[in-house]
């Protein structure tokens, strides 16, 4: 009940607990309004994890490297006839990838202009998370909607891959 309270506390909510002999108890959580939920993947990419919200998601693939085809100034795949543009989310991001390997991980996305393909390290978890908007010097900051804190103490900052794909 600690680690609840702590959470929802950290949260900016409250918790309370009343209990009435041969009533039973009742925990009662109050949670901010500016505080969301959402459904998440948790994906790495050269070291570090991010979030990207399920609901842009439309399917994880893994395609052989030789798969990936040089198209003009990008690349591309083809998947089940439809031919994706794929985007390296470290590129996106300014940061070293890990290393290359014989398959490739994709995110195939819908962020608003078509699907594409958003290459990643990994694939991890899939969790339900209270979003919590940034605020202070993060509040401004381009591709990222909010952040969550894990079950661990860490933040994982929440992508908005609309935003970053542009």
């Amino acid at each position: 009940m600690d680690a609840v309270r702590n959470s929802v506390e950290q949260l900016g909510g409250r918790v309370s607990v009343s209990s009435k002999a041969g009533a039973g108890t009742v925990v009662s959580l109050r949670l901010p309004a500016a505080a969301a939920l959402a459904t998440i993947l948790v994906v790495e990419v050269g070291g570090a994890r991010f979030a990207i919200p399920l609901d842009v998601i439309c399917e994880t693939v893994r395609v052989p490297a030789e798969a990936i085809k040089a198209i003009g100034l990008g690349r591309a795949f083809v998947l089940r006839a439809e031919t994706l543009p794929v985007i390296d989310l470290a590129t996106l991001l300014g940061i070293a990838s890990g290393p290359g390997a014989r398959d490739l991980k994709i995110l195939v996305v819908d962020a608003g202009q078509g699907r594409v393909g958003i290459a990643v390290d990994d694939f991890s978890e899939r969790l339900n998370v209270m979003v919590r908007p940034l605020t202070g010097l993060l509040a401004n900051m381009p591709g990222v909607s909010g952040s969550t804190l894990m079950g661990d103490g860490s933040v994982l900052l929440i992508l908005n891959l609309a935003e970053l794909i542009g």
